[in-house]
């Protein structure tokens, strides 16, 4: 599959650590593989399988997977999901 990281979710990757940063491309790699193999969202169209304390936010179309957000913790994530779900 091919993946299209989106304006909002490589302004989150370019603000993490080196760590961080590579647990974040190993799940992205694996998502490439495997997209629907995640966590889905109640009533969006995303998943969101977890990266440690945090999670990557996803929508897949047709042969494209697009990343849409990376959150480092729960909170982060918890406050974008309470955002979009009004």
């Amino acid at each position: 599959m091919k993946i299209e990281i989106m304006d909002e979710a490589l302004r989150d990757l370019r603000k993490m650590d080196e760590p961080h940063l590579l647990s974040f491309q190993k799940i992205i790699d694996k998502i490439a593989h495997a997209p629907l193999g995640s966590r889905h969202m109640k009533r969006l169209p995303f998943f969101s399988p977890r990266v440690g304390q945090g999670r990557i936010v996803y929508q897949v179309e047709k042969d494209t997977v697009y990343i849409i957000r990376c959150f480092t913790t729960h909170d982060e994530y918890e406050r974008w999901y309470r955002s979009i779900k009004k």
